[in-house]
């Protein structure tokens, strides 16, 4: 009851904006041991194979908006705007500011990760999720980023992103 409690306050500091990242994963088609791969789509392979086959999904991503009026939320909130207007960049350099100013926000770590997902950085936007479930490990919101991206990244190649 008490975690409830803490957790609910958390989240209240925070409202957020959903955001669908498409994935496009390439499938081994015959020939290549029908594995899962990062292989281009070329048509038959040498060994005779055929086109691989391509899977799309949406997967759904959560940007933290940050309540208070503090000189890092309204940074922060700028550049959830520019990433919901898909200003990849200019969010990335804004997220980066939010985690100079200040290293314990766990929404700028949360954020910078979707951003860093979203434009193939899929090591930093590892390390980005897991920093905020750190700090915060009781937001469902940056755990379900986190556990969701790890996922993905443990069984799958990624070769597209939005």
């Amino acid at each position: 009851m008490l975690i409830t409690a803490a957790m609910a306050i958390l989240e209240s500091c925070y409202s957020f904006q959903e955001f669908p990242v498409e994935r496009k994963y390439v499938l081994a088609g015959p020939g290549r041991g029908g594995q899962r791969g990062n292989e281009s789509m070329r048509g038959a392979d040498a060994s005779g194979g055929e086109r691989a086959a391509v899977a799309r999904f949406t997967v759904r991503r959560y940007f933290a908006r940050m309540r208070s009026g503090t000189p890092v939320a309204v940074i922060n909130n700028m550049a959830v705007d520019l990433s919901v207007q898909e200003r990849f960049g200019e969010a990335e350099i804004l997220f980066r500011e939010v985690l100079a100013e200040d290293p314990g926000a766990a929404a700028g770590y949360n954020n910078l990760g979707v951003i860093c997902e979203i434009i193939g950085k899929r090591d930093e936007a590892f390390r980005m999720y897991l920093a905020a479930c750190r700090i915060e490990p009781d937001n469902r919101y940056f755990r379900k980023n986190f556990v969701t991206f790890a996922d993905c990244r443990r069984g799958s190649s990624a070769v597209d992103q939005k």
